[in-house]
C-alpha cells in the first residue's frame, strides 16, 4: 500500500545529525553544492538500487531528493521483504544543487525524510524506484561508548558464546569509582558472582554514590547466567545481567558504587555512556 506523506515532513538537511551510513551497493554517488559540507547522496533508478547492511536495534533516517518537483514513488525492502511504498513530491531547493559524480550541478529538491526502526540482529535495507531519485541514510541511534572506572577490585573478562565483555568487581572492601565530564546518561550492567554455595534466586543492593546528589540503593535479583562464564575466575559463576540508569549532569561527575545485601564474593559492573 501506499503511504501517503505530508509536505509537512520535508525536512532541511542541516538540521539533521551528520552521522552518514555508507551503502554496500549502490549507482552512482554525488553531493549536495551549496554549503561547505557535502552531504553524500546516492543515484537510484530502476537498474541501481541502493542497499544498506547493518545491525539492529538501530533506528535509522532515509533522506530523498528528486531531480524535479514531481511526484516519486520508492519502495523499502527490509531483509528482502517490501516494508512499505512511500510517495512524496517536492520543490525545487533555492539553497542546493547536486553535482553526480563529479558532474555540473542540477537542480534537486527539498529533502523528504523516512524514519525505520529496526530489530535486533543483522538487517538489509534496501531502496528501488523506477525513476531517478537521489538517497542517503542517517543513523538517529545515539552513540555509546565503554568506560573504565578509574578505581576497581579486579577486571573480569566475561565469556558469551564468541563475545567477551570486561566488567569490574565490587567488593565490600573495594568500591569501584567512577568519573566522566560532561552531561549523558550512564548506563550499568551489574552481575552477582555465585559461589558454590549458592542457589537459587539471590538479592543484592547496589548502592550508587554521587557527589552533590541523594545516595539510591538499586535493589536487584537473579538467578545463575546459563550461558555465560567468566574466563578468568573459574571459581564463580556470573548471574544473570541487571541493568539501570543514572543521570549525568554537566561538568565533572564522580560516582561510587558499593554493593551490600549479599554474601557473594563479589558484584562485577561495566558500564556504557550515551
Amino acid at each position: 500500500m501506499i503511504a501517503m506523506i505530508a509536505l509537512s515532513l520535508f525536512i532541511a538537511v542541516s538540521a539533521l545529525a551528520a552521522d552518514w551510513m555508507a551503502p554496500s551497493k549502490a549507482g552512482d554517488k554525488g553531493h549536495l553544492v551549496g554549503d561547505k559540507t557535502k552531504w553524500t547522496y546516492h543515484e537510484v533508478d530502476k537498474k541501481n538500487p541502493i542497499v544498506w547492511k547493518t545491525t539492529g536495534p538501530r533506528t535509522v533516517r532515509l533522506l530523498v531528493r528528486s531531480p524535479e518537483a514531481k511526484e516519486r514513488v520508492f519502495t523499502i525492502y527490509i531483509d528482502g521483504q517490501k516494508y512499505k511504498d512511500v510517495k512524496f513530491t517536492g520543490t525545487i531547493s533555492d539553497k542546493y544543487t547536486i553535482s553526480i559524480e563529479e558532474g555540473k550541478p542540477v537542480p534537486v529538491t527539498g529533502a523528504f525524510g523516512q524514519r525505520i526502526k529496526l530489530g535486533k540482529g543483522e538487517r538489509t535495507i534496501e531502496v528501488r524506484s523506477d525513476r531517478v531519485i537521489y538517497v542517503r541514510m542517517n543513523n538517529l541511534t545515539k552513540k555509546t561508548s565503554s568506560i573504565a572506572p578509574t578505581n576497581y577490585g579486579e577486571s573480569l573478562s566475561l565469556i558469551t558464546g564468541d563475545t567477551r565483555t570486561t566488567y569490574y568487581t565490587i567488593t565490600r572492601e573495594k568500591p569501584v569509582v567512577f568519573e566522566y565530564t560532561g552531561s549523558g546518561t550512564l548506563t550499568l550492567w551489574s552481575r552477582l558472582a555465585f559461589s558454590e554455595t549458592m542457589k537459587g534466586k539471590q538479592h543484592y543492593t547496589v548502592v550508587v554514590e554521587q557527589e552533590g546528589k541523594e545516595t539510591k540503593r538499586i535493589k536487584m535479583e537473579t538467578t545463575i547466567s546459563g550461558t555465560s562464564v567468566w574466563e578468568n575466575d573459574g571459581g564463580v559463576i556470573p548471574g544473570k545481567a541487571r541493568t539501570f540508569d543514572v543521570k549525568l549532569g554537566s561538568g565533572k561527575n564522580k560516582l561510587t558504587f558499593r554493593i551490600e545485601g549479599t554474601s557473594a564474593p563479589y558484584c562485577a559492573i561495566r558500564f556504557r555512556v550515551s
